[in-house]
């Protein structure tokens, strides 16, 4: 605008055509104003949209939780070790669906952040995941005991390979005091 003024004191004539643009130029100010206004509100519509979204998955996440808090309840029940290989594919399958939720707990917190929302509090699934453990470890353990047992009882001596049948061993010891 300086340069209109500028033109101006010197009583200099400007063409219709850069006249119009002088104009224009001092209404840009008030266009783009008017641009980020109604963005602000695009977006808030969007925010608050996806905002309602994070909250259904977050129920159904809940849901999934408790579903998954009665599972590994249901792990004390099982005693009977003939069923040893059935009972550690559950425990493996349960033990990627509380690292799944995890994962998913930490996105909801990083999406709330974002937002500018309370991050909610998933600290059940920390200690579902350290009750769980135990019952991961036994089950687990002794299906590497089972199958290397057999190995060592009925795999020619020469395939025995001394250094793994010890670190075995140690390893299944270690973990069933520990548990």
């Amino acid at each position: 605008m300086d340069v209109y003024s500028i033109l101006d004191d010197f009583n200099c004539e400007i063409s219709g055509a850069d006249q119009d643009q002088k104009w224009q130029l001092f209404g840009a100010p008030m266009k783009i104003q008017a641009v980020i206004e109604a963005q602000s509100q695009v977006l808030e519509k969007q925010r608050e949209a996806f905002v309602k979204g994070m909250e259904v998955e977050q129920e159904e996440f809940e849901e999934t939780l408790d579903n998954l808090a009665i599972t590994v309840g249901g792990f004390a029940a099982f005693d009977d070790l003939n069923r040893y290989e059935e009972i550690a594919v559950d425990v493996e399958s349960v033990n990627q669906r509380i690292q799944d939720c995890i994962e998913q707990s930490r996105l909801f917190n990083q999406r709330e952040f974002l937002v500018g929302k309370e991050q909610k509090d998933y600290s059940r699934l920390q200690q579902m995941s350290k009750d769980f453990q135990p019952y991961s470890n036994l089950w687990l353990t002794t299906r590497q005991w089972f199958k290397s047992h057999n190995s060592w009882l009925n795999d020619p001596w020469e395939k025995l390979n001394a250094a793994e049948l010890d670190a075995t061993f140690e390893n299944c010891n270690k973990v069933m005091s520990q548990v």
